[in-house]
């Protein structure tokens, strides 16, 4: 009995696999794209002096890339 019970809980298991290596998958992604983003508004707050518009822009612009993830 204990053997079929193992048995069912590695085949779930199994089951289960494709879809946590999606998840992890896409967490490696946000979390890519979270660091770019962070940079980028660095960048962007090194040059805000000079062209306010432009910064604003690209901040939003970066920030809907990231919510899109």
């Amino acid at each position: 009995m204990a053997t079929k019970r193992k048995n069912a809980a590695s085949s779930e298991r199994a089951t289960n696999r494709p879809e946590e290596k999606a998840d992890e998958e896409t967490a490696k992604i946000r979390e890519e794209a979270c660091k770019m983003w962070y940079l980028q508004n660095q960048f962007i707050i090194s040059i805000r002096g000079r062209n306010s518009d432009l910064a604003m822009k690209l901040v939003q612009s970066f920030a809907d890339f990231r919510d899109s993830l």
